[in-house]
């Protein structure tokens, strides 16, 4: 166990300091090229870290460049095998880290009341790979700001942090994360990008998620159930000066997101959303670029979705926008593709609308729609209905709004 720690960096500022660490390590294990780890415990930490202009270096380098050896080693028949690591229990308590990035133009201030997990696979090989069984945070306040457009090779590599296996320096996979049940508790996250004028504000009270599988290169998640009470979410776009189109043999970028997002069940209790971008022109009525909601309740159960369709069964929605919008209860049974939109068992309730029972709406394509509506064909059964044509063309827009 280390207590009262201090070290400086080369400014004779802090670079780490803190009440207390313990780590429980198998040293025979280290006989056998495995690092294993019983548990990690620390307390009121804190950490600075810096890179700085002309150098380019990080306060901490002249630690790495202690340890590097001044001629690369030939390996040996019985150290070719790269370092294994093993952790099991980590707690973490009062985490404070501040980082500050000039050359990608991008700082961090983190603060982290209380993690606990337990790591059954911490393999930093290859592309990486973590599986924690389950993560609990209570009490976790991050800020993060960038003011640079972010530039390819400005971003920090594994050499700077004196990682030199190739292993992990060659592969441009993603790391594989495994989780199962994230707890989470008290969390508040601000992003700011200055380049594009962008502020966001993601304030949770409560959130449970039991996940089944999480695939970030084959860009698959698969979550059971997902539990959110009390949130506060915030995303304001200020105005921008509009970019000049290029000229020349510039093409667009044609990777297809190829995302597929399932889960079970759904549950929002009183959660805000606010949405507002400046660089569009303010509409009548409810404002898709304008948006603010308090208190959302909503359930959703079997909710699909990919590249080309969205299903689901949403069985509660109520919500107000301040545009004086009221869904006093919205429910339905929906499937929307690149060709139509479907809801059975639907009810649509606000205070002058009622619309009940079956929609459906079809088209050859969101292209030839737009230059002629006159193909879209809807089959409706309605018990009782009154704006309903008005109430197609809103959910029309919000759907495309979506899918764009």
């Amino acid at each position: 166990m280390l207590q009262d720690i201090y070290l400086e960096d080369q400014s004779k500022d802090t670079l780490v300091a803190g009440k207390s660490i313990a780590v429980d390590i198998n040293m025979l294990k280290l006989l056998k090229n495995t690092v294993e780890i019983q548990s990690i415990e620390a307390e009121g930490i804190t950490a600075k870290i810096r890179r700085t202009l002309p150098d380019s270096s990080f306060n901490f380098d002249y630690i790495v460049k202690a340890f590097a050896s001044e001629k690369e080693s030939k390996p040996t028949a019985d150290t070719t095998s790269a370092l294994l690591f093993n952790l099991d229990k980590i707690k973490l308590d009062k985490f404070h880290i501040v980082y500050a990035d000039d050359v990608i133009g991008t700082s961090a201030d983190v603060y982290l009341g209380t993690l606990n997990t337990n790591i059954k696979k911490f393999d930093l090989t290859k592309n990486m790979a973590f599986n924690l069984p389950k993560v609990k945070i209570d009490g976790l306040s991050a800020t993060v700001k960038q003011w640079k457009p972010v530039v390819d090779g400005t971003a920090p590599s594994v050499k700077d942090f004196g990682i030199t296996d190739k292993t992990a320096q060659t592969t441009t996979l993603l790391p594989d994360v495994g989780i199962q049940i994230a707890d989470l508790a008290n969390i508040l996250i601000r992003y700011e990008d200055q380049s594009s004028s962008l502020k966001t504000k993601f304030n949770i009270k409560n959130l449970r998620a039991d996940i089944n599988k999480i695939d970030l290169n084959k860009e698959l998640v698969d979550i059971q159930t997902i539990h959110l009470d009390g949130s506060d979410n915030e995303v304001l776009f200020g105005k921008v000066a509009k970019k000049t189109q290029p000229t020349g043999n510039a093409t667009a970028d044609t990777t297809k997101i190829k995302w597929v997002v399932s889960a079970k069940d759904i549950n929002i209790n009183n959660t805000s959303l606010a949405y507002r971008d400046d660089n569009q022109a303010r509409m009548k009525g409810f404002d898709y670029f304008n948006i603010k909601i308090p208190g959302i309740k909503t359930n959703l159960t079997d909710l699909y979705y990919s590249a080309d369709s969205i299903s689901g069964s949403l069985n509660e929605l109520t919500a107000s926008d301040h545009s004086g919008l009221v869904i006093k209860q919205l429910k339905g049974d929906f499937k929307y593709t690149n060709t139509g939109a479907e809801i059975k068992n639907l009810y649509a309730e606000t205070p002058r609308t009622l619309i009940r029972d079956y929609l459906k709406v079809s088209y050859p394509s969101l292209d030839i729609i737009t230059k002629k509506p006159e193909l879209i064909y809807v089959n409706a059964t309605v018990k009782r209905a009154m704006s309903i044509c008005a109430t197609f063309i809103s959910l029309h827009r919000s759907l495309t709004q979506c899918r764009s």
